[in-house]
């Protein structure tokens, strides 16, 4: 799996290394969490639709990506 990012940084994913964005999109999140954006929107929105397991993971990226 390939990321294209403008920054340098790295970080060790679900075993594959993505480049920490700029200022990071929900896209990127989405994809860094192995989940469609539409999950990782209603994972921030904490929306019951999904699973409380997906959820965490998907904060906790978008806290370690700087998107939060």
């Amino acid at each position: 799996m390939q990321h294209r990012f403008s920054t340098s940084a790295f970080i060790t994913c679900y075993s594959c290394v993505v480049k920490l964005p700029a200022n990071p999109r929900l896209s990127e999140v989405a994809r860094a969490a192995g989940v469609s954006l539409s999950t990782a929107s209603r994972a921030l929105a904490e929306s019951r639709l999904v699973r409380g397991e997906t959820r965490e993971r998907v904060r906790q990226l978008a806290k370690m990506l700087g998107y939060m």
